[in-house]
């Protein structure tokens, strides 16, 4: 195989991927998930970038076998012009396609149809969206700062009373709940966003320092169904603490997010709070919060985790585990969601303020972490895994 793939390199050969580029064409890329409202989706995706000219366009196409609806769309963005690091971009698209009703931090669909086929809840309520968008981005304004002003217009429905996809591979899971309606109708906003030093979620194995502002207007004014204003922020900073002398010193991670609004949030625009999926309890996240996350038209979250590394077993004496690099985590969070919608009688909305704290043992075998958290507030606790917190 490394020989295959070696002799790829060279342009004339007929390599392992040289192969796959003739059957497969550059940019292509398969999509899958499953949910309780879809079922199986398939389809493909399409990327392609231009980077001398800076345009970039991507598309993407499918199908969902149980609700027999297809998501497609297509979006662009070209740069129009840049000085230095500094570049200032215009981006736009159109895409009908299935979203989720609550956005999440840490979880994508992708994940959340891997732990739903093995039997477990699934993570999202979902609507249908078809919508059309217009974004002008300036990068690098500051250092690592970049500002956006977008316009959407979005035709959010329902699924209705579709019957619930009730499956799973090992033909074990629990009863699939239903899925929720929302507030239907066309919504017309404009977006601003500040981000500063924005990385991909990493989901804990290392520390990140970003931050987020980001507001949404909508209003009769502009034709819009709804009227809100809807403000979000969020901050994750990683400090040295103790024996900074060492190549991995002691570190604190905190992570912050809030949210409020005025006016009448419609409820697939409410903020949420990230709970733990299945076993999986990221940083981030309320480890007590099991299957589903809260939600809210204000909310806010504290969480930290202060990693001591190999020190607590150095200190009383036990070898076997520093030298193979296992280490201890304490933790701890807060959070609560708050809404005056009475309609809606199933929101996950927090009953005064979660609390828990917790303690990890970091790097078992290499590979893991594993989670206890006690709630303070209730009852509860859970015992979960999570990526190991390596830098």
């Amino acid at each position: 195989m490394a020989r295959m793939i070696e002799s790829g390199d060279d342009e004339n050969s007929s390599g392992l991927f040289s192969a796959l580029d003739n059957v497969v064409p550059k940019g292509i890329s398969p999509a899958a998930r499953f949910n309780r409202m879809d079922g199986m989706h398939l389809g493909l995706k399409y990327q392609r970038h231009f980077n001398e000219s800076g345009f970039r366009i991507n598309s993407f196409g499918g199908y969902s076998f149980h609700s027999e609806l297809w998501d497609y769309g297509v979006s662009a963005s070209q740069r129009v012009f840049q000085f230095g690091s500094r570049s200032l971009n215009l981006k736009g698209g159109y895409e009908n396609r299935t979203e989720t009703s609550y956005p999440s931090k840490l979880y994508s669909m992708g994940i959340s149809s891997l732990v739903m086929i093995l039997g477990g809840d699934d993570y999202f309520d979902y609507f249908r969206n078809e919508k059309m968008y217009g974004e002008l981005q300036l990068e690098e304004i500051l250092s690592k700062t970049d500002f956006t002003l977008g316009f959407n217009r979005e035709l959010h429905s329902s699924f209705g009373d579709l019957e619930i996809r009730d499956y799973s591979l090992l033909n074990r899971s629990n009863e699939r709940r239903l899925n929720p309606v929302i507030d239907e109708g066309t919504l017309h906003s404009f977006q601003i966003k500040l981000e500063y030093n924005i990385s991909p979620n990493n989901y804990g194995i290392s520390g990140r320092r970003q931050f987020e502002i980001a507001a949404e207007f909508s209003d009769d004014y502009i034709g819009s169904d709804f009227n809100f204003a809807k403000y979000d922020i969020s901050l994750d900073w990683n400090f040295d603490t103790f024996y900074q002398r060492r190549l991995f010193s002691n570190t604190l991670d905190i992570h912050i997010s809030a949210g409020t609004s005025t006016g009448k949030l419609p409820l697939q625009r409410f903020g949420a709070i990230d709970g733990t999926k299945s076993l999986f309890s990221p940083f981030g996240s309320l480890r007590s919060k099991k299957s589903t996350p809260y939600s809210g038209e204000s909310y806010w979250l504290f969480v930290a985790e202060h990693n001591f590394r190999t020190i607590p077993f150095e200190i009383i004496g036990f070898n076997a585990l520093v030298e193979r690099g296992w280490g201890i985590i304490l933790f701890g969070g807060a959070g609560q969601t708050i809404s005056g919608r009475d309609d809606f009688p199933d929101l996950y909305i927090t009953d005064g303020i979660h609390t828990e704290i917790g303690l990890s043992l970091n790097s078992v075998f290499g590979v893991l972490r594993i989670d206890f958290a006690k709630r303070i507030d209730s009852q509860g606790s859970f015992l979960g895994i999570s990526v190991p917190r390596y830098f």
